[in-house]
């Protein structure tokens, strides 16, 4: 009897769970709060940026934002984290020295700000580009995302940057905002 129940056992077997992300994705859309010229430009990584001029003493530039990310998940797939890079420096005008930092990440959707803003004042933008990487492959933002929510055209990133000390007026350059889903589904 043992014998007959190994051999039913060896033929059933438990559907393995596999986690994946989609890539480094740019965005289909972008949109700005005023102030940004180009904004379209974040919606390919090619050195042509949208840019915000004069970034005067202690300000902030608005939002800009990137949307329609196309993402498609596996069905049934359960989101585990997201991931946002942002490709930016700032360019001083002659002899500035302005600091100035990325200040706000937030995910949105048409609902509105998703979670947690992940903005920091470190690092401080340089005169080159640099890629500043914020979330992670288990970090939901404080979000309770779902496979609908980042499907949805609306679903996106919005980005703001703050001078700080120093002088001058640079301008910030934004090449591109990309997201990556992780996620993990049974096949």
């Amino acid at each position: 009897m043992l014998a007959g129940i190994a051999g039913i056992m060896a033929g059933v077997t438990a559907d393995s769970v596999t986690t994946a992300d989609t890539g480094w994705t740019l965005p289909g859309s972008a949109s700005e709060d005023g102030g940004w010229s180009n904004e379209d430009n974040i919606t390919a990584r090619d050195g042509t940026d949208a840019v915000y001029t004069n970034l005067g003493a202690a300000s902030s530039t608005s939002d800009i934002h990137g949307s329609n990310y196309g993402f498609s998940l596996p069905d049934g797939a359960t989101v585990l984290g997201v991931e946002a890079r942002v490709r930016c420096y700032k360019d001083d005008d002659a002899g500035s020295e302005r600091e100035v930092w990325l200040d706000t990440i937030q995910l949105e959707d048409n609902t509105g700000d998703l979670g947690n803003d992940l903005g920091t004042s470190d690092p401080e933008l340089t005169g080159s580009y640099q890629e500043l990487t914020f979330g992670g492959s288990s970090d939901l933002w404080g979000a309770s995302l779902t496979k609908a929510i980042v499907e949805k055209t609306s679903f996106g990133v919005k980005v703001n940057f703050q001078s700080f000390s120093g002088s001058g007026t640079p301008d910030v350059h934004v090449d591109s905002v990309e997201l990556k889903v992780h996620y993990e589904y049974t096949p």
